[in-house]
């Protein structure tokens, strides 16, 4: 059971606008245990031709050095707006948490966040 009474809002991705593949700024995630709850928001998708937005997160212990593999891969978002969880457990992943997209289509805008819900560590 996931236990939210000491729950901080970490941002992954402040709500923007994207148009294009990228990789967001890692976020060090050390002072945070247990649990937590990954959240992408799609609050709007904008035109293009066959467009898909795959957003994942990834991981790193020096905040330089990634892994291939992401720790969460939401479901693909095609032409309607999405919200998505996952569950991420934080003892078994590196310091560092960074979000990761792929865009396809032309042109296309996608409106959205990532958020982690996630227990401070008791000092």
């Amino acid at each position: 059971m996931i236990s939210l009474e000491k729950a901080f809002v970490v941002d992954l991705i402040n709500t923007k606008e994207i148009t294009a593949s990228g990789n967001e700024t890692g976020v060090d995630m050390l002072a945070y245990d247990g649990y937590a709850l990954a959240i992408l928001d799609v609050a709007a998708v904008v035109g293009g031709s066959s467009p898909t937005l795959i957003v994942g997160i990834e991981e790193s212990a020096n905040n330089s050095d990634w892994t291939a593999t992401d720790v969460v891969t939401f479901t693909t978002v095609t032409t309607t707006a999405s919200k998505q969880s996952a569950i991420i457990n934080l003892g078994s992943t590196a310091r560092y948490l960074r979000a990761v997209t792929t865009v396809t289509g032309t042109p296309t805008r996608y409106t959205y966040g990532v958020t982690i819900v996630a227990n401070k560590k008791i000092a």
